[in-house]
């Protein structure tokens, strides 16, 4: 692990030499070479980065794992300026789709280089993403890592114990009625102690985020959000319009719950994940493996040898 954090300074250095070396090649080699270099940095600060914010999950107070997101952070900021520039370059490659079509390993990558394309026109400068990325280490993601250390570590007062808010969470799947409500009370009250902090993290969080979409030129923060999630408001309003249109037999599927555990005036929120009916039977790992195989496969292949 250690080794691999080192290692990031290099595979950062080495983005910067593939792009010197990519502007003496030819236009397809140049993309190889330039996507080799991505590839190899990101994969390797990704595997670092989940496997630090999984053990800051374990133990948000843990100080040395604290510090080594940090490092990781810092590092991944320094490498903004290569990855920007790198980005920049291959977009203004002349005949971009001519391009990837000649060679099968491009076509791969050619979703990837054309929105690459796409959205090179919201980006500054290199020393100006940059800078953002390093001051996003103090802002937005300093405010993010607040958010997250209160909900993770705030205790609910749970008949005379103090516990943590997800194990208080879990009793909303309790069978007994009055433990699923009392467990709701308390989880209100636990809100008080962070609502503050919560509130000043989530409105600075937010504050960035509009400035930054302003600046970059997107017309609303929903218009860059739908960018980076590859998807186009065609698309969102399709699916909030069939949430609609079957939001009445949700409706119907709560009312019957509310009267089966004996409520008049609707379904209160701490019988929302109350357990209705039942069932015994339990999967074993190949049980599961087999089922959930066969149930992808009959709507695609591809998902099925994924899970598989």
């Amino acid at each position: 692990y250690k080794k691999d954090l080192e290692d990031m300074d290099r595979l950062a250095e080495n983005l910067e030499a593939s792009l010197k070396r990519a502007k003496t090649m030819e236009a397809k080699d140049a993309l190889l070479c330039l996507l080799e270099a991505q590839e190899i940095f990101t994969s390797h600060l990704r595997r670092l980065g989940i496997y630090t914010s999984l053990r800051q999950s374990a133990d948000t107070t843990d100080s040395q794992t604290n510090a080594y997101m940090a490092q990781i952070m810092k590092k991944e900021a320094r490498a903004t300026k290569s990855l920007v520039a790198i980005q920049k370059y291959m977009a203004q490659i002349p005949n971009l789709e001519e391009v990837l079509a000649s060679d099968d390993k491009l076509t791969d990558y050619r979703f990837l280089l054309l929105k690459n394309k796409k959205q090179v026109s919201h980006l500054f400068s290199e020393e100006m993403e940059e800078m953002i990325a390093k001051m996003n280490l103090s802002g937005g993601a300093a405010w993010n890592q607040l958010f997250e250390y209160l909900t993770s570590t705030v205790k609910v007062d749970y008949k005379g114990e103090m516990i943590p808010l997800s194990a208080v969470r879990n009793l909303a799947y309790d069978k007994d009625a009055s433990v699923r409500k009392e467990a709701y009370e308390a989880e209100l009250k636990a809100y008080e102690k962070i609502a503050d902090s919560i509130a000043f993290s989530l409105n600075n969080i937010k504050s960035q985020v509009n400035m930054l979409c302003e600046a970059r030129g997107y017309e609303s923060p929903l218009a860059m959000t739908l960018e980076e999630s590859n998807m186009s408001k065609k698309t969102l309003d399709a699916m909030l319009a069939a949430m609609r249109k079957y939001m009445p037999k949700f409706h119907e599927y709560m009312k019957a719950k509310a009267e089966l555990l004996g409520h008049d005036n609707g379904l209160p929120w701490y019988d929302l994940f109350a357990p209705v009916g039942g069932m015994e039977k339990r999967y074993s790992i190949e049980e599961a493996h087999a089922y959930l195989v066969e149930s992808f496969r009959a709507f695609s292949n591809d998902m099925a040898d994924m899970m598989d």
